[in-house]
């Protein structure tokens, strides 16, 4: 997997690199109010019983990432271009390419 990149550039927006700390609290918070809600039933009613609601064991916009992002090719040639103008010593066309395409790549990876 080390050569892994991602195929379409699509990205969270934070600096969070993960949700999984999130997800985990959400499922447990979750799972905890099915079983007492399962708790509270009689084994006869068992088969009545409706899921709890996904939206009531946690809130979305209180996880680290705020939803995702598209960046197109077009942007990312522009914001290499920025991060390129803090190596003011590099002339040659081929190493800025080759510099830009490092830098694109390492956001790039999975």
């Amino acid at each position: 997997m080390s050569r892994s990149h991602r195929k379409t550039p699509i990205f969270g927006m934070t600096a969070a690199q993960s949700e999984r700390r999130d997800k985990q609290h959400w499922h447990r918070r979750w799972r905890l109010q099915e079983r007492m809600a399962l708790r509270k039933l009689a084994p006869t009613e068992l088969d009545t019983h409706i899921d709890t609601d996904a939206r009531a064991a946690g809130n979305v916009w209180a996880m680290a990432k705020d939803g995702r992002q598209y960046w197109p090719s077009t942007e990312q040639m522009r914001w290499a271009e920025a991060q390129l103008q803090a190596y003011p010593y590099m002339h040659d066309p081929d190493q800025a390419k080759a510099k830009r395409m490092r830098l694109i790549r390492k956001v790039m990876a999975k």
